[in-house]
């Protein structure tokens, strides 16, 4: 049931790594493989009299070496949630939700945006539909602000306002 192959994969439900990621250019080191919701569920639960949450870190450094803490900078991605299916020989990308550093990380900061894409018919390639920066700005179909410097911003392709919003405190 569990198995930990030759090179240090941990392998559960399965006794070979799967090589077919993202188009087969990525591999895994943890892999968990079944043929029911049962058997490929992943559960990370906390118990406690309090209201703290269970987590699941997904963590970035620009060290070398494992447990380094090496400052990142503005444009790093921090971590990719990925969304594939396969496509009758590999797992093609279909949608990834993404975390990137939104300006210069100091101490006790780190500037964050998340960004979701999705993959359009036809393409295996993913595109940007919509984006939450560091200001709480929400852009849709656009990467960037435009005339609102707060609040909620829906913007179309083509740079056209769709509707802006903005927050007085």
């Amino acid at each position: 049931r569990v198995r930990i192959d030759s090179v240090g994969r941990l392998l559960v439900g399965t006794t070979s790594a799967r090589e077919h990621l993202n188009d087969g250019s990525d591999s895994t080191q943890i892999s968990l493989e079944g043929t029911t919701q049962n058997t490929t569920t992943l559960s990370v639960v906390r118990n406690s009299n309090n209201d703290g949450p269970a987590h699941l870190v997904l963590g970035k450094s620009r060290g070398g070496s494992a447990n380094s803490t090496t400052v990142l900078q503005s444009g790093d991605t921090i971590g990719h949630i990925n969304f594939e299916g396969a496509d009758g020989s590999h797992l093609i990308r279909a949608g990834q939700i993404s975390c990137v550093v939104d300006a210069a990380p100091g101490a006790n900061d780190m500037p964050g945006l998340l960004k979701f894409s999705t993959t359009p018919d036809g393409s295996n390639a993913l595109s940007e539909r919509m984006r939450i920066d560091r200001d709480g700005r929400l852009m849709v179909g656009k990467s960037s602000a435009g005339v609102s410097s707060r609040g909620p911003e829906f913007r179309t392709g083509n740079n056209d306002y769709a509707v802006v919003c903005t927050s007085e405190d």
